[in-house]
């Protein structure tokens, strides 16, 4: 089974998708209770949902671990950003994300999200065992104040031209001091790295504590 991610933000065609080939299987080789505890930490705090207005989900976790190629990642599946709980069957084992061929292997019984590139892309720079993509509007305002890179506003979530701008923030060096990014085409959409589930849950919310505090001094 296959299908393409595109980009609500900007025309069809506009930029090249990823075409997701996904084999049926589970998560069951691996450990998902600390990737769970961050994803559940964020949707308490409202960092991952649904989105009534727009009538979409948002914010998606993911996991590094080793693969003989290299490395892989676990990461929620489509969609589930507006669930409570998660299972299994709600992750899936993302194997490859190709980008000279713009394509991603994954197995599981649901497709990976649209922000898998970017996911992906932000692991293969960092290396960090951990990442989370979320919605803060607070900080997304704030990001130059607060010293964040930001991805060019032409590069749209699940699109190619986002992989490789994220490439390019680790090319340069500073994200690595920031260990967090906004994405300039997607209002609200940040992402965050580290060693840890509590790292990047600290640093999400130490963000969140400057933003609020650089508002009440505008």
């Amino acid at each position: 089974m296959s299908f393409y991610f595109f980009s609500p933000t900007l025309r069809m065609g506009s930029q090249p998708p990823f075409k997701v080939e996904l084999s049926h299987g589970f998560c069951t080789d691996y450990d998902v209770s600390e990737i769970d505890f961050m994803r559940s930490s964020l949707h308490s705090m409202g960092l991952i949902g649904y989105d009534p207005a727009a009538e979409d989900t948002y914010g998606s976790v993911s996991r590094r671990v080793p693969h003989y190629k290299g490395f892989s990642c676990i990461a929620t599946a489509t969609k589930t950003g507006g669930m409570e709980r998660l299972s299994l069957l709600d992750y899936v084992v993302v194997l490859d994300c190709d980008p000279a061929r713009k394509i991603i292997t994954a197995e599981g019984c649901a497709y990976p999200s649209r922000a898998t590139p970017a996911l992906w892309a932000t692991h293969m720079g960092s290396g960090a065992e951990f990442a989370a993509h979320y919605h803060n509007r607070g900080v997304w305002d704030k990001s130059r104040e607060l010293g964040l890179p930001t991805t060019m506003m032409g590069a749209g979530p699940g699109s190619y031209r986002l992989f490789q701008q994220i490439g390019n923030l680790f090319e340069d060096g500073h994200v690595m001091k920031t260990r967090a990014f906004a994405i300039g085409a997607e209002k609200d959409g940040l992402i965050v790295f580290g060693s840890s589930p509590e790292e990047v849950l600290d640093r999400i919310k130490r963000y969140a504590d400057e933003a609020e505090r650089l508002a009440q001094h505008i």
